[in-house]
């Protein structure tokens, strides 16, 4: 009989381990996918930052050009590139 109660003791005892392994393991998969994609965010930023940058500096190039048709066409074509890349990417427009 005192073999069961040992037993039955260490039955809970086995429970809470589970319990704290598991918690343990939540907490742990939390944090690494929080920082993952924190990160994965800004990476993202930066590349819409730097493609915003893009679009703005064509877009004054454009705007400051001479007279010349032929490089107003070309420019208009680039920035129309790079507002397709941008609406592709990110869904709108700047």
């Amino acid at each position: 009989m005192p073999h069961t109660s040992d037993h039955n003791a260490a039955e809970p005892e086995q429970g809470r381990n589970w319990f704290a392994f598991l918690v343990t393991f939540i907490v742990f998969t939390a944090v690494f996918l929080g920082v993952y994609f924190v990160r994965l965010n800004l990476e993202v930023d930066r590349e819409r930052e730097a493609l915003a940058e893009r679009l703005v500096r064509c877009r004054e190039q454009r705007l400051n050009t001479p007279s010349n048709p032929q490089l107003r066409a070309t420019l208009q074509e680039n920035c129309s590139s790079i507002e397709a890349e941008f609406l592709t990417r990110f869904g709108y427009v700047r």
